[in-house]
């Protein structure tokens, strides 16, 4: 239990982008708290919950064993579970009728160089704040300026709408979204093959 506990707060931390230092000041905790609950020396129902608190997520989802939930899944031991073992039940259960995206963390204004080569777009701002909406809408008109044109257009002119989109996303990680709490993430799709049905 210490050591689901142990990664999950570690895998929630990173995600977060925060220093052990950071999250002990937002569970207002002492930061050697922190580090003996990520090296699975236990934590206290106290620290637990403020530590849940300051990652806005349920005390059950920081205490989730997720590999024994998956021993229990196949049926195996939990020692039998191992990184090769997973690879194969994965490539045994995908039906091969689903697609692999590969997701790409968008870090620089040339990461955007995908979009102007993928064939659809979904994107969602679900706040509401208006000032995190405003930027949110001029990102996705240049993303979509990217992923209708990007392709037909010059180098020169690609550049611009990427190193553009980029800002945005640079606007939006200063009104909190974007790289220290949600990361955006692109994906390159490649074309699928249909089949045909008998």
């Amino acid at each position: 239990m210490n050591q689901a506990l142990a990664d999950n707060i570690r895998a929630l931390r990173e995600q977060h982008s925060w220093t052990q230092e950071q999250l002990a000041e937002a569970a207002r905790v002492h930061h050697r708290t922190i580090q003996r609950a990520e090296a699975a020396q236990g934590a206290s129902a106290e620290t637990v919950l403020a530590i849940a608190g300051a990652f806005n997520v349920d005390v059950d989802l920081l205490r989730f064993d997720g590999m024994e939930f998956l021993a229990r899944e196949f049926g195996v031991p939990r020692e039998q579970l191992t990184l090769e073992f997973i690879a194969q039940k994965k490539r045994e259960l995908v039906d091969p009728n689903y697609t692999t995206v590969k997701l790409t963390r968008v870090t620089a204004s040339a990461d955007f160089r995908l979009v102007a080569d993928a064939m659809a777009m979904f994107f969602e701002c679900a706040t509401k704040r208006d000032d995190m909406q405003d930027a949110a809408a001029s990102l996705q008109s240049e993303l979509n300026d990217l992923v209708m044109v990007g392709s037909d257009i010059d180098p020169t002119s690609r550049r611009r709408c990427e190193v553009e989109a980029f800002d945005r996303v640079e606007e939006l990680g200063k009104l909190g979204i974007g790289l220290r709490r949600h990361r955006l993430t692109i994906a390159k799709l490649e074309p699928v093959r249909g089949r045909r049905s008998s």
